[in-house]
């Protein structure tokens, strides 16, 4: 039996279908003709308790409606392993048309608080794309944590519109922080990575932690220092790619998902990786030249424009913070794009469109 309706992650040029399941399973995907197993060199697995299988994009754009086949094992032997029937739930599918005009929405430092992050979306209305830019979940100190985007997914999506994921800082808290890629989508294991979604293309920069390593707050569980150094040399591997990348002949919208906005310094103890955060920013500003830097943490809305006071390393471009964090309350982003501009809505949980702001494109 399934937990919740599926998860459609985009990561590179594949949507990475997550299924989370309540009993002992073995999970495949149909697309049309072709099946796509969770497998491990050739073992079907049954143990996990979110099943995440890679498809082709342009298969299931192509297709758009997709089956998952759940057959529950009763008992997994040496010899005569015994299955039920297998369950079979068929899913629409509605890829990003087009990434010139087209509606999505930011969220962000939703802290478990499900119900008020879905409400925050509906207040916006219809979109072809949501993109979670990290603190979903409180913490990641229970799997009912870890297990927390899928709720809010549902809710949202419904299985049918592409995701984009980004994790946050307080995902690293917990025990289950360690496990994070058997539950969430990653490029082989990597938090950091760039998608192709019908030409709109985007980089996620993850930050790690927000203090220095050392900081009694972690119990000497982080090591984030060396995970920023690979993500910098990512960043420059990206930038030796560009042609498969940014500058590929399809892409027409270019974006940075980052859950920390790293151009801002915060004062102590968050004021770290000053130095890493500006190279960071100096690379992407001269080579990738971004449209739109989407990110969460501060907990607040805001655009900031490259030069505002909230720019302290060279921002590359315009910076939308679309989470607020309260009691019982949080909001979102709305961001319609278009040729010319892009028409941001910050709403919230109780119905209200807070703020609308347009930041003109070029």
């Amino acid at each position: 039996m399934l937990m919740t309706t599926p998860a459609v992650f985009a990561v590179k040029d594949t949507y990475k279908i997550a299924v989370p399941v309540n009993e002992k399973s073995i999970i495949s995907v149909k697309i049309g003709d072709e099946e796509y197993f969770d497998e491990m060199n050739g073992v079907l697995r049954s143990e996990p308790k979110v099943h995440i299988i890679s498809v082709p994009m342009h298969k299931l754009d192509k297709e758009k409606k997709y089956t998952v086949v759940d057959r529950e094992v009763i008992k997994r032997k040496p010899y005569f392993s015994e299955t039920r029937e297998p369950v079979k739930t068929v899913y629409n599918f509605r890829p990003v048309k087009d990434g010139e005009n087209f509606r999505f929405f930011l969220m962000s430092d939703v802290h478990n608080m499900v119900n008020e992050a879905a409400a925050a979306k509906e207040t916006y209305g219809d979109i072809d794309l949501l993109i979670m830019a990290g603190d979903i979940m409180e913490n990641n100190g229970t799997e009912d944590n870890i297990l927390m985007p899928y709720r809010v997914a549902e809710k949202v999506t419904g299985g049918e519109i592409p995701i984009v994921y980004a994790r946050g800082n307080h995902d690293l808290r917990g025990p289950f922080a360690e496990k994070y890629t058997e539950y969430l989508p990653s490029n082989n294991g990597k938090l950091y990575y760039t998608f192709n979604i019908n030409g709109i293309w985007g980089i996620i920069i993850d930050c790690g932690e927000d203090k220095v390593d050392s900081h009694e707050e972690y119990g000497n569980t982080i090591a984030c220092s060396v995970h920023r150094k690979n993500v910098t040399k990512f960043l420059l591997d990206v930038v030796n790619n560009a042609d498969n990348e940014y500058n590929n002949e399809s892409v027409k919208l270019k974006l940075v998902i980052s859950h920390i906005p790293f151009t801002y310094i915060q004062p102590p103890p968050f004021d770290i990786e000053t130095d890493t955060y500006r190279s960071w920013a100096k690379i992407i500003k001269d080579n990738i030249e971004p449209d739109l830097m989407l990110c969460g943490h501060t907990h607040e809305i805001r655009v900031s424009m490259p030069g505002s006071d909230f720019d302290m390393v060279g921002q590359p471009c315009p910076l939308i913070i679309g989470g607020i964090k309260g009691e019982n309350y949080n909001s979102g982003a709305g961001i319609k794009v278009s040729k010319d501009n892009f028409i941001v809505e910050f709403c919230d949980s109780v119905g209200k469109k807070i703020m609308t702001k347009e930041i003109k494109r070029g």
